[in-house]
């Protein structure tokens, strides 16, 4: 009888609350059609991999690392052990020692390969980052990046840098859904001239635009947010979280290692886009502190520099550029208003500049 009623349990349960199992039953149903939709539009599915258990998605990602490792070791000892080498192959067996060394820093935490990295991202973005976020860059680099070509080769020391430089700038502004406050990105923010939401928001729409993951009203939903944008939010935009980034498509561009200058140059341009739907101060009450950092500079610069950045901002911020974005039109008298801003702007710190 036990047994009788134990298996019977569930199928009386339905009988006696039927709304509940429908109810629940339906929201489930609806999660998964919702997932099923927004993969199937924005083209995620073939972009964000999905493993069954955490630990196989682990064993994976290490032996991509391993693969790498062990085909600069091989190549490495091929050289080493190659009689009567050219100056091409004694170039190419420093560069793979360079990787190797830096590799090694990953263990250890230092060498000259990992020093200069970290200048090198100092000079993109003219501050320096907490160590132990540049070696998780530099792990998730050669867990996500295209680093061994078609023939079964590794890629050089300059394809392993640009993705570990790549992975840290995201990896900052991703760490902004946790944690609003987060040091590097309010660095980032002041040498930008801009905020942490707008960065969010900056970022958002360049992953959007680059990878085409996405619903096409998240330009819209980008208008509602004034307030920083959390973790769950993002969820809702692209139907992934922040430990769980499309980093495939984030790092490349059909196959192909994006440029971190590229990189850097179409994130400010989306900070631009952004920047022109914001409220910025009117045009009659500027002064050459406001003027500044609209333009993004700390002191008056030379006067072609000027000129050219206007005639960039112009281009961004123009108002049938915005339109053609898909943003709605209940903003565009604010773009309108705020390319008069960028105008006045400009105007002002060239009478300046006499």
């Amino acid at each position: 009888m036990y047994l009788i009623a134990k298996i019977l349990a569930p199928f009386v349960g339905e009988f006696f609350n039927p709304y509940k199992s429908k109810k629940s039953s339906h929201d489930l149903e609806t999660m998964i059609k919702r997932k099923e939709e927004l993969l199937r539009v924005t083209g995620a599915a073939g972009t964000v991999a999905v493993t069954s258990t955490h630990s196989s998605s682990k064993t994976k990602k290490d032996d991509r690392k391993a693969d790498y490792l062990e085909l600069v070791k091989s190549e490495f000892s091929y050289l080493s052990q190659k009689h009567n080498k050219t100056d091409l192959d004694k170039d190419h067996m420093v560069e793979l020692k360079k990787i190797l060394n830096l590799l090694d820093s990953l263990q250890w935490g230092q060498s000259e390969e990992l020093t200069a990295l970290r200048r090198r991202f100092e000079k993109y973005l003219d501050f320096a980052i907490d160590e132990s976020l540049f070696i998780k860059s530099i792990r998730y680099g050669l867990i996500h990046a295209n680093l061994i070509n078609e023939k079964n080769k590794p890629s050089g020391y300059e394809d392993l840098c640009e993705a570990s430089i790549m992975v840290s700038l995201h990896e900052i502004i991703k760490n902004t859904f946790t944690n609003i406050e987060y040091k590097e990105a309010l660095t980032l923010s002041k040498r930008w001239h801009t905020s942490v939401l707008i960065l969010q928001k900056a970022w958002i729409l360049w992953i959007y635009e680059k990878t085409k993951i996405g619903t096409k009203d998240i330009v819209e939903k980008l208008v509602n947010f004034n307030e920083p944008i959390k973790a769950t939010d993002l969820m809702e935009l692209f139907g992934f979280g922040i430990d769980s980034l499309p980093w495939k498509a984030i790092l490349h561009d059909s196959e192909k290692l994006r440029k971190t200058t590229d990189v850097i140059d179409t994130i400010k341009e989306e900070l631009a886009t952004i920047k022109a739907i914001n409220k910025l101060p009117d045009s009659e009450s500027l002064n050459p502190k406001i003027a500044l950092d609209l333009l993004g500079f700390e002191a008056i610069p030379a006067p072609g520099v000027l000129s050219r950045r206007y005639k960039r901002l112009a281009r961004i911020m123009h108002p049938d550029r915005i339109a053609s974005k898909g943003f709605p039109t209940e903003v565009m008298q604010q773009v309108n208003d705020n390319f008069r801003t960028i105008k006045a702007a400009y105007e002002l710190l060239k009478v300046d500049q006499e």
